[in-house]
């Protein structure tokens, strides 16, 4: 039954308590879990990562050293490495979680070609086959991927100017992106209000065109 089935809180406060401290969460706008079941949280209030292990009551910070409203979070279960989405300063980091965590700006502000193409990114996803991420470029109304050992980005969806709007080959405001197991990329189309389904791979010049599979384009609550 619709609405029956009960949660329970697994990191931050239960009441929905808000503050700074080892057990209290902000705004978080980004999780991600690893294979054992530890809880990697994109703080973004508190300009914090905190990782909350299994079955613990606290959390504890990885890091806050610069972040500026951190978002989206991804996970490499291969190489252990967590890649956040610093938002506010238009880039990715990645951390590799060995003692100490190692921290490294991978996509945004070390781009190969200037100008930077991030802008408020928000949403990523990392790709294993290709060693990328797929970054939902919010405010540039667009879909990076961002290629990790060579520094190089291609515009997989949306305008590569920046462009907005309605059309099937354009994008508002997306905050999320994932990829489905036919490598299909699947966005949260946020300013658009829907979700949109683009094909992988070319072409990169704007022009592709996806399809809706979510939503009408058009705020509401109906079924």
């Amino acid at each position: 039954m619709i609405g029956a089935i009960q949660g329970a809180t697994v990191a931050g406060q239960a009441d929905g308590g808000v503050g700074t401290d080892a057990t209290q969460l902000s705004g978080p706008e980004g999780v991600v879990v690893d294979p054992n079941g530890n809880i990697y949280v994109a703080d973004t209030v508190n300009n914090r990562v905190q990782l909350w292990p299994l079955g613990a009551t606290q959390g504890t910070t990885i890091t806050e050293s610069g972040l500026n409203g951190p978002t989206g979070i991804a996970y490499d279960a291969n190489l252990n490495r967590l890649f956040v989405a610093d938002t506010g300063n238009n880039q990715v980091i990645q951390y590799t979680l060995s003692n100490p965590v190692v921290s490294a700006v991978v996509a945004g502000t070390n781009a190969a070609v200037p100008p930077n193409p991030l802008n408020a990114p928000t949403g990523i996803f990392y790709d294993a086959p290709s060693d990328s991420l797929i970054i939902a470029n919010r405010d540039a109304n667009n879909i990076i991927q961002w290629f990790l050992a060579t520094n190089t980005f291609l515009v997989l969806a949306g305008d590569p100017a920046g462009t907005t709007g309605t059309a099937l080959n354009r994008l508002s405001a997306p905050r999320g992106v994932t990829l489905d197991s036919n490598r299909n990329i699947i966005v949260a189309d946020t300013g658009n209000h829907r979700i949109i389904l683009f094909a992988f791979g070319s072409p990169t010049d704007g022009t592709k065109t996806g399809r809706i599979i979510a939503g009408t384009g058009a705020a509401g609550n109906d079924d």
